[in-house]
């Protein structure tokens, strides 16, 4: 059926007992996440040349204040697979995003794709943990059960992009400018789903809206849309976004802290400090310290308080 209102952002993250799992009395070597120091776990900054940076593929989060280290990825911008043919720019998902080293010349201006070096990124030379998102860098390490440090899947990770229902709105229902459609109901999920919008009389597909209303909320890309009757939403997350295919992608960041898990066909990541210390297990209940560990070949977050035996904060 087609929409009206306006469509709603949720985040899909790990879940604690389903994707990402929970376990205690492990070692812990991060601590909690504060930004008020360079290079602070979860911050995305590194010291080099005794400078503050942001790890490749990132910006200051407020680069006005001096005394926050925190770095955000920067957002992609909407564009066709060859990114316009320019050059130090990639193609990730279905946005356009400059390669480690360089941001956007002109932020601001959504159709201008070209990219500039930016000083304020640390060197791209493979080192910098998770926070690498060039697709060319890196080396696989599944054996081991740990996502590489590029961000990308391990080497065994099918990257499919999950088929789609076939799903497509009716013409006749396209009778006002402003309605939307979505191929998925809420039951199916956002695998594999399409986006409509009518304008002029016509159905226009967007395979851009998603990602370009994640990013909008700061998220990393879109899972997808539902529809549940009533709304249309765009599922986001955060982490890669590249197209994924069994239990084989999930893992740990070589940096301790954050998991990877492919969802609805998309690789997703979040930090096991931020879940363990804010959304808490099954039963909502929140721990000092938080880390990724690989077991038996299933990564999940491990959780304790300090004073527990063996929990220690890095």
């Amino acid at each position: 059926m087609s929409i009206s209102n306006p469509f709603h952002k949720l985040l899909w993250a790990v879940t604690l007992g389903g994707l990402a799992g929970i376990g205690f009395g492990c070692v812990i070597s991060v601590g909690p996440l504060d930004c008020s120091e360079c290079g602070n776990t979860g911050c995305n900054s590194q010291e080099v040349g005794g400078e503050c940076v942001c790890d490749p593929g990132y910006e200051f989060a407020n680069p006005e204040d001096d005394a926050d280290f925190d770095c955000d990825r920067i957002p992609g911008k909407s564009g066709d697979a060859s990114c316009g043919g320019n050059n130090n720019i990639h193609l990730e998902g279905e946005v356009c995003v400059c390669d480690n080293g360089y941001n956007w010349c002109n932020p601001a201006d959504l159709n201008d794709l070209t990219c500039c070096e930016d000083d304020h990124q640390a060197p791209a030379d493979g080192t910098d943990g998770m926070t690498s998102m060039d697709p060319t860098a890196g080396s696989d390490t599944a054996d081991s059960g740990t996502i590489d440090d590029t961000g990308e899947p391990p080497g065994m990770c099918e990257q499919t992009e999950p088929p789609g229902n076939g799903v497509e709105p009716d013409p006749a229902e396209c009778t006002e400018d402003g309605l939307v459609f979505c191929s998925n109901n809420d039951q199916e999920g956002p695998a594999g789903s399409r986006y409509w919008e009518c304008t002029g009389g016509a159905w226009v597909e967007s395979t851009t809206a998603g990602d370009e209303s994640c990013q909008f909320d700061n998220f990393d890309f879109s899972f997808g849309c539902v529809d549940d009757g009533a709304s249309v939403t765009f599922v986001c997350g955060v982490g890669p976004g590249t197209p994924c295919s069994g239990p084989e992608c999930n893992g740990c960041g070589e940096d301790g802290d954050q998991i990877q898990f492919c969802e609805d066909g998309k690789l997703g990541a979040d930090s096991c400090l931020r879940i363990c210390t804010e959304d808490g297990d099954e039963q909502g209940v929140t721990y000092d310290f938080g880390s990724c560990v690989v077991t038996d070949g299933t990564a999940e977050c491990a959780c304790c308080d300090e004073g527990d035996e063996g929990c220690m904060a890095g």
